[in-house]
């Protein structure tokens, strides 16, 4: 319903504004899924080169990477399965997870 309120309003010649206060919340969880793939990339990335400094096998350390995407993908599938949505919390939860398994 934003999209489109937006798309018609940038179609029009005139200058218009498309504003609700509900959209504020409505634009959150539109971005929710990007933000929740940066940031767990980041994480992932941040983690391998902090792994690198105490491994001095960069194989192991690459595996350690490999071994956090792994379980991220096991819990996005757990929520899946036990009907969680992707929202700010779960999000949050996503991260979070990370720093627990390391």
């Amino acid at each position: 319903m934003v999209k489109a309120y937006r798309a018609l309003a940038e179609s029009s010649p005139f200058n218009i504004t498309v504003f609700n206060p509900n959209f504020i919340l409505f634009d959150q969880y539109t971005m929710v899924q990007p933000i929740t793939i940066q940031a767990v990339a980041i994480a992932v990335v941040a983690m391998v080169i902090i792994s690198l400094i105490f491994i001095p096998n960069p194989w192991c350390s690459l595996l350690v990477g490999v071994a956090i995407l792994s379980i991220e993908t096991g819990v996005v599938g757990y929520m899946a399965l036990w009907g969680v949505n992707l929202d700010q919390i779960s999000m949050i939860n996503l991260i979070m997870c990370i720093g627990f398994q390391c």
